[in-house]
């Protein structure tokens, strides 16, 4: 009886693993990250502004997006490990009306939050909002 419950274990990959300790983990913890916001000009929103994200984390890549009829952008990014940064966001209107502008933020390690307690690969999702006024150009 020994021998079979051995054989079967054996199958399902148990010979190496301590049943009281979790060692048969394989991956990597990992975070999630979301950049939203719009553009206007203080009273409508814009759309067709290049909104450029760069950051100081090596782990999420440089971003361009556009904004949408309802001038709106998204950047969501999942990469390895939570960790503060700090970002740029650069706002450059491409029909020339608007004058371009530049934010600068953080995110911090305490922004991360977890969906669930028990999820040990997850390190949390951090959400920030940035949201631009832009000018317009003189003489236009």
């Amino acid at each position: 009886m020994r021998r079979v419950l051995k054989a079967l274990l054996t199958l399902l990959g148990f010979t190496g693993c301590d049943l009281l300790v979790n060692c048969c983990a394989y991956g990597t913890p990992y975070a999630e990250f979301e950049l939203k916001g719009t553009v206007s000009d203080g009273k409508e929103l814009i759309e067709n502004v290049e909104v450029s994200f760069s950051s100081s984390n090596p782990y999420l890549d440089n971003h361009t997006m556009i904004t949408d009829h309802n001038g709106k952008f998204v950047y969501k990014d999942t990469y390895t490990e939570a960790a503060d940064f700090q970002y740029t966001l650069i706002a450059n209107d491409l029909n020339g009306k608007y004058e371009s502008d530049t934010i600068k933020g953080y995110i911090l390690l305490s922004d991360f939050k977890r969906k669930k307690r028990d999820d040990q690969w997850f390190d949390g999702k951090a959400t920030k909002t940035e949201n631009f006024i832009l000018k317009e150009k003189n003489g236009k």
